[in-house]
């Protein structure tokens, strides 16, 4: 049961974990990030600090917030052309075009070697207190674009609320703008309420590879000691309560960590089919057990070759709770249903996006900010071990009175 109650329920995009940040880094908290073409640039946000309402000042000096591109690694898509995520195939094939085929929906592409997975550009991202670039940015490295991979002569141009719209954009220059915004994340339960951006706007020759195929990931570390704190890729993974394990981990590292979770998480299943049946059912649901389709390193899949949208890349109108149940996972999509009072769940955002740089609407008007921390992380300091020795003990108790129930009958026998 602790195993149950131990495993963080999934309740957005990727907005409740990891389930362990406490209300006071809540700055650190990732909760989406975006990559769609829009003209002749390519548009990346990211996003921090959920459920979002009071005005600044906040706790942003002690982390770094970083988007990583990889261009190199070998990516597989479907199995044929004529393959439709929403079409039935004709016949399901075998286990490896299944796998393949499920992959492609599901995470828009299967990367051959996941060990390999690095960055070839890298933007480094610190935030002033008050959710704006540091006038000095440039200057400190408190902005940075690092990597082989990227067009280095590109002027950067830094805009935030008070340059918007009165400062010239270059429009070969990269644009980047950070601040105080609508949580763009289509989920009822986050409308009315905002997030700390981070937007880049790039020309597309920015990027020199010519490999069409990229993966995408981002994280928010301390600044001191470099430490990982919270990690995204493609939405709605790292919060479902099976993944929390990979936020701490770089996309190298995620198979690795997921098949070794899987060792520890397979016993703990036979524990409970041996002593509790009805819990090991329940695992199933709660965000324990592993899937046959989990074993992915949790990065966003972008291709030119075919068109944007979720699971290619992710747009700002993108439905991902609706996507997403169709693979199997289904919680986000209750829980659209459940944290709405009307019948229809949302597939729209409450505020209309932005058609111009930075795309996200305004923020809404301030008001005093609600506790946000997640209560496992009370939970996991005061009562997660009690109870596991309790278990423990009771299971031992239990393997001891069969023995001596054994024992007894054996010497009745006699």
């Amino acid at each position: 049961m602790c195993f149950t109650l131990a495993a963080p329920p999934s309740r957005a995009s990727d907005h409740a974990d990891p389930a362990w940040l406490s209300n006071g880094r809540q700055e650190a908290n990732l909760t989406g990030l975006f990559f769609y073409p829009k003209d002749d640039r390519y548009i990346i946000i990211l996003d921090t600090r959920p459920t979002l309402t009071a005005p600044p000042p906040y706790n942003l000096a002690p982390y770094v917030f970083t988007v990583n591109i990889d261009t190199h690694s070998q990516i597989r898509f479907k199995s044929s052309e004529d393959f439709q995520c929403n079409v039935p195939p004709p016949s399901r094939g075998n286990a490896d075009v299944q796998l393949q085929n499920g992959n492609y929906c599901r995470y828009g592409g299967t990367v051959v070697e996941p060990t390999g997975i690095r960055p070839d550009i890298s933007f480094v991202m610190a935030l002033d207190n008050s959710a704006r670039f540091f006038p000095d940015a440039l200057q400190t490295g408190k902005l940075k674009i690092v990597g082989a991979g990227f067009d280095h002569t590109l002027p950067v141009q830094i805009f935030d609320d008070n340059t918007l719209g009165r400062q010239p954009r270059d429009p070969n220059a990269v644009w980047v703008y950070a601040g105080v915004r609508d949580d763009p994340f289509i989920f009822p339960k986050f409308f009315n309420t905002n997030i700390i951006t981070m937007v880049i706007s790039l020309p597309k020759t920015a990027i020199l590879s010519r490999h069409p195929d990229w993966l995408l990931w981002a994280n928010s570390k301390y600044t001191g000691n470099g430490e990982q704190i919270d990690h995204v890729g493609r939405s709605n993974r790292t919060q479902l309560g099976r993944f929390d394990i990979l936020n701490t981990k770089e996309p190298s590292q995620h198979l690795r960590a997921l098949h070794e979770a899987q060792r520890g998480r397979e016993q703990v299943q036979d524990f409970f089919k041996e002593v509790a049946r009805p819990l090991s059912n329940l695992n199933q649901l709660s965000g324990f057990v592993l899937r046959s389709y989990d074993f992915a390193p949790d990065v966003m899949i972008f291709t030119t070759r075919y068109p944007p949208g979720f699971p290619n890349g992710r747009r700002l109108e993108d439905d991902v709770a609706e996507t997403t149940c169709q693979w199997g996972d289904c919680p986000l999509h209750e829980n659209s249903y459940i944290d709405s009072s009307t019948f229809q769940r949302a597939t729209v955002n409450d505020k209309p996006f932005l058609e111009d740089f930075p795309y996200l609407a305004e923020h809404w008007p301030w008001r005093p900010q609600p506790f946000v921390g997640s209560p496992w992380h009370w939970f996991h300091t005061h009562l997660l071990w009690p109870i596991v020795v309790l278990l423990v003990a009771l299971y031992l108790l239990r393997r001891a009175w069969k023995l001596a129930c054994v024992r007894l009958r054996a010497k009745r026998s006699d």
